[in-house]
């Protein structure tokens, strides 16, 4: 209907899911069909999840981030909950948990912050010692 009342557009931008290319494709009109482009974000996210996919260090950070989430809600950690882990369109939010990451590495290289006036290391250590494990794959994932 848009296409018969405002003519066939040029052009179609879409996330590449296929139920969108499929509607542009119903746009063609007197013969002329829209070029349809992915968009570059969604497109850079979906190469990004296919890398990262076939990367054991990035699944174990991913399991470890749910079980810190879960372990530090609610107790005198809990300015260090991971940002909520989106399921979908994650690897287009990959930079907000990334810089978390960053942040805490920082904090656990400098137990004498603010930060850890409360904790005992042991317990900064058990809670959230695992991103020493992942620090270099990390400094990767973000480059």
């Amino acid at each position: 209907q848009l296409a018969a009342r405002f003519g066939t557009p040029d052009n179609v931008v879409t996330d590449g899911a296929v139920e969108l290319r499929e509607s542009a494709l119903v746009l063609k009109n007197e013969g002329k069909q829209p070029r349809i482009f992915r968009d570059p974000k969604h497109f850079l996210a979906n190469k990004l999840e296919a890398l990262l996919k076939k990367d054991a260090d990035y699944e174990a950070f991913t399991r470890c981030l749910g079980q810190s989430r879960s372990a530090l809600q609610q107790t005198e950690l809990a300015h260090f909950t991971p940002p909520p882990f989106k399921t979908k369109a994650r690897f287009m939010n990959l930079a907000p948990t990334l810089a978390w990451a960053a942040t805490v590495l920082w904090h656990l290289e400098h137990p004498d912050s603010a930060s850890f006036r409360e904790v005992s290391r042991e317990r900064l250590g058990a809670n959230l010692g695992w991103l020493r494990g992942v620090a270099a794959s990390r400094a990767r994932w973000q480059t």
